[in-house]
């Protein structure tokens, strides 16, 4: 049985259908409004330190902070999942690499500014817990 060279050339992006592309626009319209979101969210960031130490307080702030840190993940993996598609689709355009690297980073400045939370939660007696579930139902899809 004789070896065959299989490999085939990739056709650039152009010349592919657009059938058969990602509507990466149904993320974000353009470039610019995927700046302006990533200004956003780094604008979201300070308030996730005002949490800090104060999730035992009462049933509301952990509500509170549980569902901010929720909105910043939300915001956030379309922001990253844009970016890191674009960087896809041609990984030597420079501008998706830069997209692409601005957003691993603003992940990870999100990652480091929530590394209290669980600690904190978990520090939380089970009773105060269960108080602040009785308090509070809307924590229940925390539970």
């Amino acid at each position: 049985m004789s070896e065959q060279n299989t490999a085939k050339t990739l056709p650039n992006r152009s010349e592919i259908e657009e059938a058969n592309t990602w509507r990466l626009e149904d993320i974000f319209q353009t470039d610019a409004e995927w700046e302006k979101e990533f200004q956003a969210i780094k604008g979201l960031l300070p308030k996730l330190t005002e949490f800090k130490g104060k999730l035992g307080d009462s049933a509301d702030n952990l509500l509170e902070a549980l569902q901010y840190e929720d909105e910043i993940s939300m915001r956030l993996g379309k922001l990253y999942t844009y970016a890191h598609m674009r960087y896809d689709q041609d990984t030597t355009n420079s501008v998706y690499q830069a997209l692409n690297d601005r957003a691993t980073n603003l992940y990870s400045q999100v990652s480091s500014s929530t590394a209290y939370i669980v600690p904190e939660i978990l520090s939380i007696s089970e009773d105060t817990l269960q108080t602040f579930l009785t308090e509070n139902r809307d924590l229940s899809v925390y539970e």
